[in-house]
């Protein structure tokens, strides 16, 4: 993931850019840490949806981080982390879940 600043007058955003496919994954105001998904997101109940669908497990946790949704859920007593591309050309599709301690 590729982050740059962009300012217009007294506003400024921080952008991050895929750097394969050159999309916008993210920005955020620079003078805040709270990140926002870009306006071709996959929207956040689509994935809890699929994810709940799937039966993956309980959902416990969602965020928004660098450009990707963080779900972390339950199943089986383990704790799982997915780290879901969000964009429509990935499909929402995640590298794949992690285990978490």
């Amino acid at each position: 993931m590729v982050g740059g600043k962009v300012c217009k007058g007294p506003a400024c955003q921080k952008l991050y850019i895929d750097p394969r496919s050159g999309e916008e994954k993210c920005r955020r105001n620079a003078d805040s840490d709270d990140e926002a998904p870009s306006e071709n997101a996959k929207p956040l109940s689509a994935i809890v949806r699929s994810i709940e669908d799937r039966g993956a497990g309980t959902i416990t946790e969602v965020e928004f981080e660098r450009g990707f949704w963080v779900v972390e859920l339950r199943r089986d007593g383990r704790k799982i982390k997915l780290d879901i591309d969000r964009s429509p050309q990935a499909g929402g599709a995640a590298p794949g879940p992690t285990e978490a301690n």
